[in-house]
C-alpha cells in the first residue's frame, strides 16, 4: 500500500500527518442507554478517532513503549451510529396527542444532520451519516447488487475492564493497557464454522431496525473479537492501530461494539480535549430556530438583550465554524427574562438498591409540591439581583400531565411555559428533536435550575458554560428532599441543602482547536439595541 503524507491545517497549527488509506470506524451503544448519555459517549469514539488520525498525539503513557514514529495516521472517518428507537422515548407526553400517527413512526434510523451540525463536528474529526456511508460508498463498490447484508471487515466488541481486584494495577500508569479478551471469551467471537453468517455472535447497531422507511440496510462483519481493559481514547488508538498493522487481512472498515464502555480517562471534564469535542457538538439549525422563535414569542428573549449572540462563522472554514472561537461575543451572557427548570421525573420518581439482605427505595427528584415550594425559594432570592422581578418560568420536564398541572398551579401567579410541539413538529423531528430544543431554551435563561445526576441537567449547563453564563445562573439544582441547592449558598442567604450538586467544570480551549474571540461586535444594530434595553430598564 502507498504511503503518503498530508499536511494537516488546524486553524494555526500545522501538523504533518502520514497517510496510508482511508478507513472507517463505526460504533453503536447499548440499547437502553439514554439520549444525552449517548452524546457523552461521542466525545470519547471522537477522541479515539483524533488520536487514529494522529498518533503524534498520543501521550508518552499511552504507548507503552511503542515508538510513536513507527505510528502512522490513517485518514479515518466517523461513521455515526442512527437514532433510535430509545425505550425512554416512548414516555413523552405528546404520545397523548398524536398517537394515531406516532403508534405508525417507531423513530428508527433517525440521521445525525436531523439534530447536529455536521459541518461543526466534521471540523474536529471527519464523520457522516451511516446512511450516506451505504449509499455514496458501498454503492460505488457495486455491493448494493448482492442480496446478503453489507459487511463490515472486522467488528470488536468492547468489555470494560474490572481493575478492582487489582489496585495496583490501576494505579500504576505503565500497565493501563488494552488487550483481547481471555481466551474463553475470546473464542466465542472468534469462531470460523459455518453459522457465523446466520448466528453472529454480536448484533451490530444493537436495537435498531434497519427497514425500507429509513432506507438504511442491515449490516454483519467478516470477523469478530473482543477486547478489554483500560478503554480509553489514549490507550485504545494506539492498540487499534497495532491490530490493524499486524493483521493478515486489510481492515479498511472497524466497528466497536458497546461503545459506551470507553471511558474519558484523562480526557475527561477537566481537560482540553474533552471540550474542544464538545464544543463541536452544536445543534442543527433548524433546531435553533425553532428554540429562537418560541424564546422571542412566548418569553421575550433575544440574543442581543441577552448577550448571547452566537459566535461568526470563521470564513475561510465555512458553515459551522463559530465554535472554533474562544468566546461568544458579548459574554458573559445574561439570559432573558425567565428561570428555566428541568425537573426529572420518570425514572428518577423511584429508585431501587438491593442488597443480600435488603431491598431499599428512595426518589431522586422531588414531588411537584417540593418542587414548587424549591422553585418559589429561588425565584424568591434571584429577584433580590433583578431590576424588573421575573414573573416567568419554563418547564423542561418529562413529568405526567397531572403532576405538571399540579406544580403549575402551586407556581401561581408566576407565569409557567413548556414547549409543546405542532403536529408536524413532532412527526418530523420526534422526542430527541424536542427534548434538544428543551434544552437550547433552558440554556438561554436569566437563570437555570436542574436536577442532580441528570445528564439532560450535564447538557444544559454544558451549553450554557460554553455561551459564558456565570456559575451562580447556572449550577442550581433542585433536591428530593429539599431546600434547593444553589451555587455559593452563603452568599444567597439560604440554608445549606445536603443533595447532591452539580460539578463545577470550567472551559478549557485546546490552541490547535481555537481562534481568539476578536474584540466585541461593532454592529450599530446591537449598539442601538443595547442601549434601549438600558433606557428601558432604568424607566422601569
Amino acid at each position: 500500500m502507498k504511503l503518503f503524507c498530508a499536511v494537516l491545517l488546524i486553524l494555526a497549527s500545522i501538523s504533518t500527518v502520514c497517510i496510508h488509506s482511508k478507513r472507517y470506524l463505526f460504533y453503536d451503544v447499548f440499547y437502553g442507554e439514554g439520549f444525552n448519555l449517548r452524546r457523552d459517549v461521542y466525545i470519547r469514539v471522537a477522541n479515539t478517532v483524533r488520536l487514529l488520525r494522529d498518533p503524534h498525539q498520543i501521550p508518552n503513557f499511552g504507548l507503552h513503549g511503542t515508538d510513536v514514529r513507527e505510528l502512522t495516521g490513517d485518514d479515518w472517518i466517523l461513521v455515526l451510529p442512527p437514532w433510535g428507537p430509545l425505550p425512554h422515548w416512548f414516555h413523552d407526553r405528546s404520545y397523548e396527542k398524536y398517537t394515531t400517527n406516532t403508534n405508525a413512526f417507531n423513530w428508527s434510523g433517525i440521521q445525525w444532520s436531523m439534530f447536529f451540525d455536521l459541518n461543526s463536528l466534521s471540523l474536529f474529526v471527519p464523520v457522516m451519516d451511516l446512511i450516506d456511508f451505504q449509499r455514496s460508498v458501498l454503492n460505488s463498490q457495486s455491493l448494493h447488487k448482492s442480496s446478503s447484508p453489507l459487511k463490515i471487515d472486522l467488528a470488536l466488541q468492547l468489555v470494560r475492564g474490572d481493575f478492582d481486584a487489582n489496585v495496583e494495577q490501576y494505579q500504576n500508569i505503565n500497565n493501563r493497557k488494552v488487550y483481547f479478551c481471555p481466551n474463553g471469551i475470546r473464542e466465542l467471537y472468534r469462531s470460523n464454522d459455518s453459522s457465523l453468517s446466520t448466528n453472529p455472535p454480536m448484533e451490530l447497531f444493537e436495537g435498531s431496525s434497519f427497514t425500507s422507511h429509513n432506507g438504511i440496510l442491515p449490516m454483519t462483519a467478516s470477523a469478530y473479537d473482543c477486547v478489554t481493559g483500560d478503554l480509553e481514547p489514549v490507550h485504545l488508538a494506539p492498540f487499534l492501530i497495532q491490530l490493524i498493522r499486524n493483521s493478515k487481512q486489510p481492515i479498511t472498515t472497524l466497528y466497536l461494539g458497546s461503545a459506551q464502555s470507553i471511558i474519558h480517562g484523562h480526557w475527561s471534564e477537566w481537560s482540553p480535549e474533552y471540550w474542544t469535542v464538545r464544543r463541536s457538538i452544536t445543534l442543527a439549525n433548524h433546531l435553533r430556530d425553532i428554540g429562537d422563535h418560541y424564546r422571542g414569542a412566548y418569553l421575550h428573549s433575544y440574543d442581543v438583550s441577552d448577550r448571547t449572540v452566537p459566535p461568526l462563522i470563521v470564513e475561510h472554514l465555512g458553515p459551522g465554524s463559530g465554535w472554533l472561537r474562544s468566546k461568544w461575543p458579548l459574554s458573559p451572557a445574561v439570559g432573558g427574562p425567565y428561570i428555566a427548570v428541568h425537573w426529572r421525573r420518570g425514572d428518577f420518581v423511584t429508585t431501587s438498591t438491593t442488597t443480600t439482605t435488603t431491598t431499599s427505595t428512595s426518589n431522586r427528584s422531588p414531588d411537584s409540591v417540593s418542587a414548587a415550594q424549591q422553585i418559589l425559594d429561588a425565584i424568591k432570592i434571584f429577584n433580590q439581583y433583578e431590576d424588573r422581578h421575573i414573573d416567568t418560568v419554563y418547564l423542561a420536564t418529562d413529568t405526567d400531565k397531572q403532576e405538571l398541572e399540579s406544580l403549575k398551579s402551586l407556581l401561581y401567579p408566576f407565569q409557567v411555559f413548556h414547549f409543546e410541539p405542532s403536529e408536524s413538529e413532532w412527526l418530523s423531528y420526534g422526542p430527541g428533536g424536542l427534548a434538544l430544543i428543551d434544552q437550547w431554551i433552558c440554556a438561554h435563561a436569566r437563570y437555570f435550575i436542574g436536577t442532580s445526576s441528570s445528564t439532560f441537567t450535564f447538557r444544559i449547563v454544558e451549553e450554557r458554560s460554553i455561551m459564558g453564563f456565570l456559575k451562580n445562573t447556572t449550577l442550581n439544582n433542585l433536591c428530593p428532599n429539599g431546600p434547593i441547592h444553589l451555587y455559593k449558598p452563603n452568599h444567597y442567604n439560604i440554608q445549606s441543602s445536603t443533595c447532591e450538586t452539580l460539578t463545577e467544570w470550567s472551559v478549557i480551549y485546546e490552541k490547535q482547536y481555537t481562534i481568539s474571540s476578536s474584540s466585541p461586535i461593532k454592529s450599530s444594530l446591537i449598539s442601538d439595541e443595547l442601549l434601549l434595553n438600558r433606557q428601558i430598564t432604568d424607566e422601569l
